[in-house]
C-alpha cells in the first residue's frame, strides 16, 4: 500500500484548496479515490485507465491530439491571450490541458473531471507543475454533489459567476456542456468541441453556435481528410438585429 500512500501524498500537493472559488478540497478529492481503490481491492477488479492499455495508450492520446484538436487549441489559445486576464475552462482534462496551460496562467485555468481512474493514472501528472490550477472532481462517489445542491458536472461553471475566453469540451454530457458553454463564454470567445463528428452533439451545436473553424463532418480537416473524430471551433450565434433596433441606433448616431 506504500504506492497508494505516496500517490495520495502527491495528489494532495497538486490540489489547490480555495473555498472562496469552490475548488476541490483535500477531503473531497480523496473520498472518490479511496472509495474506488477499496472497491477495486474487494472486487479484485483490474485497473484500467479511461484509455485502456496503460502507458502505450497514454502515448496514443497524444498522437490523437496532434491529429485532431491540438492545432486548433494552440491557435485559439494564442488568440485568447490577446485579451487581458484570459480564462480557460475544460470539461475532461487530459493532454489538451497540457497544451492550454502553456498559454493561460494556472490561476485562470479551470478543469472539471468525473472519472477518478483518469485522475489516478493521467490527470494527476498534469496537475503537478500547476498547483494554482482550479481542479474539480465530480464523480458518483464525490461529496461535492451533496455540497452543492442540484449542481452537476455540466452546470457547475454557472455557479462561479465567471466568463471564459476559451472553453474545451472533451468529457461527458457534451450536449449539456455545450448549453452551459454558450452561457459562460465571453463575447467573441471560442468553444472547442472534440469528437465533433458525433451526430448526437449536432443539435446542441446548431442551437447555440456557429462553426467558425474545423467542422462537423468528415473530410473538413485539410491536414487529415481521413480524420475519424473531428474538432469544431464554435462561437455563440449572433442575435439578429431587428429593423426597429437599427432605426433607433441610427437615430442616436445623428443626434
Amino acid at each position: 500500500m506504500s504506492h497508494v500512500r505516496n500517490f495520495l501524498t502527491n495528489l494532495a500537493a497538486t490540489c489547490n484548496v480555495d473555498r472562496a472559488e469552490g475548488d476541490v478540497g483535500l477531503p473531497e478529492i480523496l473520498v472518490p479515490i479511496v472509495a474506488l481503490l477499496l472497491l477495486m481491492a474487494v472486487c479484485k477488479v483490474p485497473v484500467m485507465s479511461r484509455v485502456s492499455g496503460g502507458e502505450d495508450k497514454a502515448e496514443s492520446t497524444e498522437l490523437i491530439a496532434q491529429k485532431t484538436y491540438a492545432p486548433y487549441l494552440h491557435k485559439y489559445a494564442e488568440l485568447a491571450l490577446r485579451k487581458r486576464n484570459a480564462r480557460y475552462l475544460e470539461w475532461g482534462p487530459g493532454t489538451s490541458s497540457t497544451i492550454a496551460l502553456q498559454y493561460f496562467a494556472p490561476k485562470n485555468g479551470y478543469l472539471i473531471e468525473h472519472d477518478p481512474q483518469w485522475v489516478l493514472y493521467h490527470t494527476r501528472h498534469i496537475l503537478v507543475p500547476y498547483p494554482q490550477v482550479h481542479f474539480f472532481l465530480l464523480s458518483k462517489f464525490s461529496r461535492q454533489f451533496k455540497w452543492r445542491e442540484r449542481c452537476d458536472y455540466s452546470d457547475l461553471p454557472r455557479t462561479w459567476g465567471k466568463k471564459f475566453d476559451l472553453i474545451m469540451i472533451d468529457g461527458k454530457n457534451r450536449p449539456q456542456c455545450l448549453a452551459t458553454a454558450a452561457a459562460i463564454v465571453k463575447p467573441g470567445g471560442w468553444v472547442i468541441l472534440h469528437d465533433s463528428f458525433r451526430e448526437e452533439y449536432h443539435p446542441a451545436v446548431h442551437e447555440h453556435f456557429d462553426v467558425v473553424d474545423g467542422g462537423l463532418r468528415p473530410g473538413q480537416n485539410p491536414e487529415d481528410p481521413d480524420e475519424k473524430e473531428g474538432t469544431a471551433v464554435l462561437q455563440v450565434k449572433k442575435k439578429p438585429v431587428s429593423i426597429w433596433s437599427k432605426i433607433k441606433t441610427q437615430w442616436r448616431l445623428t443626434q
